[in-house]
């Protein structure tokens, strides 16, 4: 392993602990899109959680009372303006 190999690994695992920072689990109406890998805009919350997230985990699911819906968890890594 090279010098650049080992810079790069840190780098990733750097910005994938960063990107952990602040966590989101959530229910949206069913959107096959919504898919680990994907980014989801959250909005309508308070201003420090409003911001673009990676969507990690997404679980779609269908029943006759709600329809079908998608859970999900996304990570972000930092807060939003607090004005």
């Amino acid at each position: 392993m090279t010098s650049g190999d080992a810079q790069a690994i840190a780098q990733t695992e750097c910005e994938r602990r960063a990107r952990a920072f602040v966590r989101a689990f959530g229910t949206a109406q069913g959107n096959g899109q919504l898919r680990v890998g994907s980014w989801v805009e959250l909005a309508g919350l308070n201003p420090r959680f409003a911001n673009q997230y990676a969507v990690t985990r997404a679980v779609h699911h269908y029943d006759r009372g709600d329809g079908y819906r998608t859970d999900f968890e996304a990570e972000c890594a930092y807060l939003g303006d607090p004005a």
